[in-house]
């Protein structure tokens, strides 16, 4: 399945990641950008099915912590990006350390078109369904504010455009060029 937003297309498997533990705060905003992003399934998943996860999947395995990293590279993971979080980091900090770390991630993060595109709480992708069709699953000024809504087919959480929609947006742009102006 593809990501249709604005005309575009993301491909399914464009870029998937699977963060450590102790990133899982990343996961919501790379949703939002349209990023297949999973986190571990056990906060006390040990290092070999953290490898496993990641080969299995096919992801890039995101961690903080040094040792796993590099028992992922001498198993042969060709794709680890180590992140290591600092104390009290917020998470646009971490979000653009991991952008500048990941350019491919960061460029396909400024094509707006495939924000949204997934469920923020289980990481499906999300198909967008009618007025009629939501109009009993949102607040009735929704939908005389709304145009677009989208539904997630796994959890069958409901969203639609809005303020929450073009904060995130407003958001990442500066994150953005924040970023452009390092460089």
């Amino acid at each position: 399945m593809e990501c249709k937003k604005g005309g575009v297309q993301m491909p399914e498997n464009l870029l998937l990641f699977l963060l450590d533990e102790d990133l899982r705060t990343l996961a919501r905003p790379l949703r939002l950008m349209g990023f297949d992003t999973s986190t571990f399934a056990s906060e006390s998943a040990s290092l070999q099915s953290k490898l496993d996860q990641a080969r299995d999947e096919f992801r890039t395995l995101v961690t903080p912590d040094r040792k796993t990293a590099e028992a992922a590279i001498l198993a042969g993971s060709p794709r680890v990006i180590l992140l290591e979080s600092k104390p009290n980091e917020n998470t646009d900090s971490l979000l653009s350390r991991f952008l500048e770390a990941n350019p491919d991630a960061l460029r396909i993060a400024r094509n707006e078109n495939f924000f949204f595109c997934r469920c923020v709480n289980c990481n499906t992708r999300t198909l967008p369904i009618s007025k009629d069709l939501a109009s009993d699953r949102v607040p009735q000024d929704v939908l005389s504010k709304s145009e677009r809504f989208s539904i997630c087919p796994r959890c069958e959480k409901v969203t639609w455009d809005g303020i929450y929609e073009e904060q995130q947006r407003r958001r990442f742009r500066a994150l953005f060029q924040a970023i452009s102006d390092r460089f």
